[in-house]
């Protein structure tokens, strides 16, 4: 029989999940490393089980959008995680219909477009 109990990690990393038995199978998985499957054991039941995920490349197949997660904020994340900003001009680029343009030569400001409008300085 399948069972849909779930838990989500604390800050430091630690879970509790009840009503455990040994032969259950528990499946951990987090966007960017790799998923474990584990048989629990007695000895599992019986003591702290301490499990270390290894690191891998984020994949979009991955991603699963529902009415229950916040998506824009996972989008995002997965973003910035994919595309780190190093500036504001780089933030900037971000937004849709926004256009950058840097003068040639030194000591003046981009010029900035925006679709829709004809703004000259």
């Amino acid at each position: 029989m399948f069972s849909t109990a779930h838990a989500h990690t604390k800050t430091n990393g630690s879970f509790t999940l009840e009503k455990t038995k040994a032969g259950d199978v528990i499946e951990i998985w987090v966007l960017g490393y790799d998923e474990q499957v584990i048989l629990l054991t007695q000895s599992h039941i019986d003591s702290v089980i301490t499990i270390q995920l290894e690191s891998r490349t984020m994949l979009l197949d991955q991603i699963v959008i529902t009415k229950k997660l916040n998506a824009i904020r996972h989008i995002a994340k997965l973003d910035l995680h994919t595309s780190p900003v190093n500036s504001s001009q780089e933030v900037l680029r971000k937004i849709p219909g926004l256009i950058i343009g840097q003068h040639a030569g030194g000591g003046k400001a981009e010029q900035l477009f925006l679709r829709g409008f004809d703004i000259d300085h």
